[in-house]
């Protein structure tokens, strides 16, 4: 994005670290020739850096890039994701055995303010990370940093363009769907601390407006992916609203609200579907 040019820098900076001896090229997506200026001499002897100029959403700029690679691993890092020290050597051991597989790797967040402690365990839940402090998150898939073997991409297939940032249905999903059909497909999904990143959490994403609308996102895209894949009965919509009446009442502050907000939303999209 070209407003977070300074973050692809920096990413790319981590990313020369990272590569020395490991011969691998970068594949920059952006959305046009300007954005692409320049970005060549990011290179070093053993990180080739080469734009790919694709307008649309995510998902549509991440098949514009799976279509142009030639390597046999894929490693997908946002540009405001900089590879941690020991990512380059850990990406390598995971997948020197040659075997086709997933790895999510560690996103630790890296916050341009610190949230309040009421609001950091909430933002936790929502956010784009799934490490903080002593706690690790395996229960969702964040394609800010992961990688997989060339031999499941090429079996689970593009993500979906319908889905996520920019594709103006879902605003998330793309990621979520692909993991899902991965699993389907017999790829199980590896965890990784070494092969981390810092990302970038933007202060206007650490307020309680921001977390709760994000939280009602989350649980619109959720009812939209279950939607395709299942069809949930009237029944769960009825057992949501409930559920969600019920944080309001018994949660405590802002967490009983995050929950609320994405059970309402999950049941509000889920109705809209169903009409």
């Amino acid at each position: 994005m070209r407003a977070r040019r300074d973050d692809l820098l920096r990413c790319l900076g981590a990313l020369r670290r990272e590569t020395v001896g490991i011969p691998s090229e970068a594949l920059v997506v952006v959305e046009d020739d300007a954005a692409a200026a320049g970005l060549e001499r990011q290179a070093s002897a053993d990180l080739a850096v080469r734009p790919i100029v694709c307008d649309g959403g995510a998902a549509r700029r991440r098949n514009a890039a799976f279509a142009a690679l030639r390597g046999d691993v894929v490693a997908l890092i946002d540009d405001d994701a900089a590879p941690m020290p020991g990512y380059g050597e850990a990406l390598r051991a995971r997948f020197a055995d040659g075997a086709p597989k997933v790895v999510q790797g560690a996103i630790w967040p890296a916050f341009d303010a610190e949230p309040p402690p009421a609001l950091a365990p909430v933002v936790f839940s929502v956010g784009g990370f799934n490490r903080l402090g002593d706690v690790r998150r395996t229960d969702v898939f964040i394609s800010a940093n992961c990688a997989f073997s060339r031999a499941v991409l090429d079996t689970v297939g593009p993500m979906r363009e319908d889905l996520g940032p920019g594709s103006g249905r879902a605003a998330w999903g793309d990621d979520t769907d692909w993991h899902e059909r991965s699993k389907v497909a017999g790829f199980a999904t590896e965890h990784d601390d070494g092969m981390a990143v810092r990302h970038r959490i933007q202060a206007e994403r650490i307020t309680v407006e921001y977390v709760l609308s994000r939280a009602e996102r989350v649980g619109r895209t959720r009812a939209q992916l279950e939607w395709q894949r299942r069809r949930p009965p009237l029944a769960v919509v009825l057992k949501m609203r409930g559920l969600a009446a019920w944080a309001r009442l018994k949660g405590r502050g802002i967490q009983g609200e995050a929950l609320a907000r994405r059970l309402a939303g999950y049941a509000d999209e889920l109705t809209s579907m169903r009409r």
